[in-house]
């Protein structure tokens, strides 16, 4: 009787709890990828006021990074048979409001990228693009729903991911506000859902149910 009422129990656990993890997103194709690193004399890809040579600048209310080919940032695609030189390729975020969290930072951001004079895409952020501390400066990341494109594998309604490792952190003031300057290294591309994986938890109330039943079965 004892071994009947508990494969019941741990029949009902499993079907009462939730029986998968949070899935994660991984990035798809096509993939976007960028590195852009300060230099003395590189051009100001950023609409600041703040005479700067780096490629991403953030601080109160200001967000903004601007990757440049022809200001001889590194920018390419892979679509899916690996990467290649994207030409006049470019990838802005820009209209940054927000600033410092308990944990770092967040904004809500825009984002356009594609080619200069070519195809390009726009997105709306999708909840705020968060800068999160590392050894090295900040991990960021932001989800974006696109806009407008006329870039091939990017349409209308899709959500890609802008991840950024930010290195190379410095302060600078300007009017009495410290903002940061920084390189950056990333990727743009469409955000996909990874296969529901069953929690740890879950699978064992479920094997725990199993034994209880054949247990129950071997009952006289």
């Amino acid at each position: 009787m004892r071994r009947s009422s508990l494969a019941a129990f741990a029949a009902f656990a499993v079907f009462a709890l939730p029986s998968v993890a949070q899935a994660a997103p991984i990035f798809g194709f096509p993939d976007v990828n960028f590195a852009a690193a300060s230099y003395p004399g590189r051009p100001q890809t950023l609409m600041v006021d703040i005479a700067t040579s780096s490629p991403m600048i953030f601080g109160p209310n200001v967000l903004q990074m601007g990757v440049l080919a022809s200001a001889g940032d590194q920018v390419s695609e892979n679509s899916g048979s690996g990467f290649a030189p994207l030409a006049n390729g470019y990838i802005d975020l820009y209209n940054g409001t927000g600033g410092a969290t308990n944990n770092g930072f967040a904004y809500n951001v825009f984002l356009q990228f594609g080619q200069l004079s070519g195809p390009f895409a726009e997105g709306s952020p999708n909840g705020p693009f968060t800068l999160t501390p590392t050894p090295l400066g900040y991990d960021g990341f932001g989800e974006f729903t696109i806009t407008f494109s006329d870039m091939p594998g990017f349409t209308l309604g899709q959500t890609v991911g802008v991840d950024l490792l930010v290195t190379n952190v410095q302060p600078v003031s300007f009017q009495g506000v410290t903002y940061y300057t920084a390189d950056v290294k990333g990727d743009v591309a469409p955000l996909e859902t990874a296969p529901a994986v069953p929690e740890p938890t879950t699978l064992g109330l479920l094997l725990f149910g199993l034994l209880g039943l054949a247990a129950r079965r071997r009952s006289p």
